[in-house]
Order: C-alpha cells, then sequence, then structure tokens
C-alpha cells in the first residue's frame, strides 16, 4: 500500500543512484568480466539498499543493466531524471485524492 515504508519516494530514488553508484564502480575494476559484474551488481545493490532501509527491486534490475555495457555518466544521470519525473508523476497523481497523503515521510 501506500502508507508502507517501502513505497515511499525516496526509496525509487535513492536506491536507483545507489545501483547505477555500484555499476560505475564496478567498470572502474578491469578484471572483472561482464558476468562476474552481472552477478555481483544485485548482489551490492540488494545488501545495500537493505542494510540502509530504501528496498527498491526495480534498482536491482537497472543494476544487471547498466553492468552490461560501460554507459556514460551521461546516460545514468538521463535515467536518474528519467526516474525523478516519474515519481513527481507518481505524486502529483496520488495527492489529488483528498483521502491520500503521500509521501508520508518528510523528506522525499
Amino acid at each position: 500500500t501506500f502508507l508502507s515504508k517501502s513505497s515511499q519516494p525516496r526509496n525509487a530514488f535513492f536506491a536507483q543512484g545507489i545501483a547505477l553508484c555500484t555499476c560505475y564502480l564496478l567498470h572502474k575494476f578491469p578484471g572483472l568480466d561482464v558476468y562476474h559484474r552481472c552477478t555481483l551488481a544485485p548482489t551490492i545493490v540488494a545488501t545495500l539498499t537493505a542494510r540502509l532501509g530504501l528496498i527498491h527491486p526495480p534498482a536491482g534490475a537497472t543494476s544487471v543493466v547498466f553492468s552490461i555495457e560501460n554507459y556514460g555518466i551521461e546516460e545514468m544521470i538521463l535515467f536518474l531524471v528519467g526516474n525523478l519525473i516519474a515519481i513527481v508523476i507518481a505524486v502529483t497523481i496520488n495527492n489529488m485524492s483528498e483521502k491520500r497523503q503521500y509521501p508520508t515521510t518528510k523528506w522525499i
């Protein structure tokens, strides 16, 4: 439901940011081939997001997609901007109802 802690907008934005940073860092290790990056990335992302309380399952998929090829910073920023646009639209639509207050936290 929209009241659960895991469905807050901050989870989507920050978990995706963690996924992108993880992939960026994994590409800095020249000894890792694509298979190792594709297995390490979602494992690291799931562990970090769970530890930080920012559970967002699509971030695991993001880490797999961005670990396959070496995407540049521009693509990663564009992905985060698209994510932010989706969050703004979702918050706007959810707050149109008088029965809902979304997000339920003070900060994103």
